[in-house]
């Protein structure tokens, strides 16, 4: 299970929820000591640092957070943790990298900022709500050709929309 912390001053965080961890508060703030961005000391055996971690210039709220199911969604996203920032109009894609660490990338941009989101994995989709109230899907629906995958998009509260491209 992974749990979003919201930051207070400087850093976004994702931490891996183990039993019995202690991930820093009020002490500390994604890999720093509190209120601290930079010449970030090493992490008192006490704490656990989070998996992931970005700063205000990334975003300011780390929102949402669902994982794929990997018996619906094809490998590029099978299994990838997505969550989303209120102060941006992304949807991110976190993903073990390999090397103890983990990669994001933007999954899909959302028109309109405020993002948080969840999933429903026994619909096999992903929705995401807006501040402004609107709930939206996204599916994956099947390969158009070899390399691009194709998902629909539909706005709650217009009419079908129809498929379109999304930038993976």
């Amino acid at each position: 299970m992974y749990a979003n912390d919201v930051g207070e001053n400087t850093w976004e965080e994702i931490d891996l929820v183990k039993a019995g961890a202690d991930y820093g508060y009020p002490a500390r703030e994604g890999p720093c000591d509190y209120a601290k961005s930079a010449g970030c000391t090493k992490t008192p055996a006490q704490f656990t640092d989070p998996i992931y971690w970005y700063g205000r210039a990334e975003g300011c709220s780390v929102t949402g957070g669902a994982f794929a199911d990997a018996k619906v969604w094809p490998a590029p996203y099978a299994n990838a943790f997505f969550f989303g920032d209120y102060c941006r109009n992304t949807i991110y894609q976190l993903m073990a990298n390999g090397e103890n660490g983990y990669t994001r990338s933007a999954f899909f941009v959302a028109d309109t900022t405020n993002v948080m989101m969840f999933f429903d994995s026994s619909t096999a989709s992903l929705y995401y709500a807006l501040a402004d109230g609107s709930v939206n899907r996204i599916r994956f629906t099947g390969y158009i050709a070899p390399t691009e995958p194709r998902c629909w998009y539909l706005r709650a509260w217009d009419a079908w929309q129809g498929p379109m491209r999304c930038a993976f």
